[in-house]
């Protein structure tokens, strides 16, 4: 079976070769490949359109293509206004058909024939049709996303009869829906028509110059709260925003807070990306890189400190012997497990254009043999296909911790990187630390890794350390172990064994696997076992970010949320990031969201309210868990650490400046 990128693939060479772009740098979307509907299905070639072009080099480009897309044309104005006009033509005339018996199906032929009938040739236009359903009574609540689906039941009398319609005119769509009543409205139904109603009308008033639609969004959903306080808009079953109208919340107002800086190690590495490629040229790279070898480089989620700057450097040593160095994305099952969300995270890191090196995504790998404990060794296809491998990652101390004196390093990156989403699972599942241990034993013996390169980062994200690190298992095991004595002095940790309040900026894969780093919050929070060391009575994160694409692990650590939050968390990615990492002793708590609150003031203000502290609270805030050189504290703790050693008052207690929306930022 020829797939859509197969099929694409010759005449978009020829297209290359014709305009003279074979070399040429081309800018491109990078989204996920295939976006299913019910009514029409889109193919979006991503990340497979770089082996497309080959030998031209693809960049994507989003940022570019939705700056353009946001700005239209004159002429892309008139096309989206007649195609307005086509589909008001086809809904007046489905309107006029509309009658209680006929079925759904029919009432939808009704409103989707005008579309095309009346459309070709509608003040020129050369192609038009479109897609429409129309769903009635309680059927019409299932009209969302790509679902609407018309049945072959009748419209009744006094129904609501939601039409929804996708149409186009020479390339312009419209995504219109209509609600029509079948009969006079019931005193329920005009409620509800004047919410929406107002709630559109506060939602326009909101648009303008700068605003973000998070803020659009929000105004009409609190025009709808508002309105939800009638009784005939109660909704016990869910409803509007899943939340009854309610008392408002306990509170309690955050005290003064004082901004202190923290001196942290500094020693680092002033020049990675040179640093790096040195020591591979020094540990003999050259003897083993051949002219033309495709050298394949992992490169994770962490957000590594000089993360581009290292990987630009092992790409450069490659091409410096004369070798063809390409990426591979090694994150296990962040980013969806796919390998156009993971190709989107390292784009996100800052690897697009930085680097030096494309990136070749896959989720596919080859099954190398199984460990002793049980655990099937993964390989990345590409890797496995490449003439070399070079394993980079990050050594640092793990709240679980590895047992006999290492904990995530090369070991980790060889059996969950390389291994992918199905090699991850094979780890987990049979202990992660057992399978770290035992499957980089397989891996390295029957794969193509020619070094590994580990770093140690300081407590401002900075490389302190750099060793490159020969392929052999007892190398990257004693690389592990002596790389993580190296780094236990550079872990930063809360200055303070007990908080009434820690308030968390942002939270998310790129800090912590655990979406916050259970060195600092403590690991009870996770397990529910051993001391409860920092002894912290409430958590609330405001944001996650965005490199995470949705994958909020971890937000179950917290106890309060906000919107900002909510609207970012992505059921799917976190669901399958946390089912992949289980374990036999392993709980779901880290998954699921906890209470959740409109902006960052009221739910730091009723988490602080729940902790009932007395009249000293003592609240910290912190940007993320990776983040401690500064941070923002009450008074009770700042009379408990402005003398300590390094510490330093920048700003002198104060409002934290909450802005009119409620939120920080």
């Amino acid at each position: 079976m020829t797939t859509a990128a197969e099929a694409a693939r010759a005449p978009l060479r020829k297209l290359l070769q014709e305009t003279g772009l074979e070399h040429a740098t081309i800018g491109y979307e990078c989204e996920q490949s295939h976006e299913p509907a019910s009514y029409v299905a889109m193919h979006l070639y991503g990340a497979s359109l770089a082996e497309l072009f080959e030998p031209a080099s693809l960049r994507p480009a989003e940022d570019f293509l939705g700056r353009m897309k946001a700005v239209l044309t004159g002429m892309e104005l008139e096309g989206v206004r007649r195609s307005c006009r086509i589909a008001r033509l086809a809904f007046e005339a489905g309107r006029a058909e509309l009658a209680a018996g006929m079925k759904e199906s029919e009432a939808a032929a009704a409103f989707r024939l005008p579309l095309f009938r009346e459309g070709i040739g509608f003040e020129g236009t050369r192609r038009a049709d479109g897609y429409a359903a129309c769903m009635a009574g309680a059927n019409a609540s299932e009209a969302y996303g790509g679902y609407a689906r018309s049945r072959a039941a009748a419209i009744r009398a006094g129904d609501l009869v939601l039409s929804h319609c996708n149409s186009y005119a020479d390339g312009y769509w419209t995504d219109i829906t209509r609600t029509y009543s079948m009969g006079p409205p019931n005193e329920r139904q005009r409620a509800m028509y004047e919410a929406v109603w107002a709630a559109r009308a506060a939602a326009l008033a909101a648009i303008g110059p700068g605003v973000k639609a998070s803020e659009v969004d929000r105004a009409a959903r609190q025009e709808m709260r508002r309105r939800r306080s009638a009784d005939a808009l109660s909704v016990p079953d869910g409803g509007v925003d899943s939340m009854m109208a309610h008392a408002p919340f306990p509170r309690r107002p955050l005290p003064p807070m004082a901004r202190i800086g923290r001196a942290l190690p500094s020693e680092h590495i002033a020049g990675p990306r040179g640093y790096v490629r040195e020591r591979l040229l020094a540990a003999g790279l050259a003897a083993k890189v051949k002219p033309g070898a495709r050298i394949a480089i992992t490169a994770g989620s962490r957000g590594i400190g000089g993360f581009t700057q290292l990987l630009a450097g092992i790409a450069d040593a490659v091409k410096e012997c004369r070798g063809e160095p390409f990426l591979i994305q090694a994150m296990g099952s962040h980013g969806g497990a796919t390998a156009e969300g993971q190709t989107k995270i390292l784009n996100l890191l800052g690897v697009d254009g930085a680097v030096g090196a494309p990136i070749r995504a896959t989720m596919d790998t080859l099954e190398l043999g199984t460990a002793k404990n049980g655990a099937v060794a993964h390989l990345d296809a590409m890797a496995a296909a490449a003439d070399g491998i070079i394993v980079f990652g990050r050594t640092k101390t793990h709240p679980e911790g590895g047992g006999e004196g290492f904990a995530s390093g090369l070991l980790k990156m060889t059996t969950i990187g390389l291994g992918k989403q199905r090699g991850a699972q094979q780890a987990h599942n049979h202990g992660l630390w057992e399978s770290v241990e035992q499957v980089p034993e397989i891996t390295i013996a029957k794969s193509k890794i020619l070094f590994g390169v580990a770093v140690v980062e300081n407590g401002y994200r900075q490389p302190v350390a750099v060793e490159v690190v020969p392929a052999r298992y007892d190398a990257f095991l004693e690389s592990d172990r002596k790389l993580l004595e190296v780094a236990k002095p550079h872990v930063a940790r809360l200055p303070f064994d007990k908080l009434d309040l820690l308030i968390v900026d942002e939270i998310g894969k790129t800090i912590s696997g655990s979406g916050m780093d259970l060195n600092v919050i403590g690991k009870f929070r996770a397990t529910g076992k051993g001391p409860n060391q920092p002894e912290i009575k409430r958590i609330v994160a405001l944001s996650l970010t965005k490199p995470s694409l949705g994958n909020a692990l971890g937000a179950g650590l917290a106890d309060f949320v906000t919107r900002r939050l909510m609207d970012a968390y992505d059921p799917a990615a976190t669901y399958i990031n946390l089912l992949t990492a289980m374990e036999p002793e392993s709980t779901t708590r880290e998954g699921p969201l906890p209470l959740a609150l409109e902006t960052d003031r009221e739910a730091i203000e009723v988490g602080l309210y729940s902790t009932l502290a007395d009249r000293a609270p003592r609240v910290c805030r912190i940007q993320s868990t990776a983040s401690l050189s500064e941070m923002w504290v009450s008074a009770a703790l700042l009379d408990e650490i402005r003398n300590s050693p390094g510490v330093a008052v920048e700003e002198p207690p104060r409002e934290l400046p909450f802005q009119a929306s409620g939120n920080l930022w």
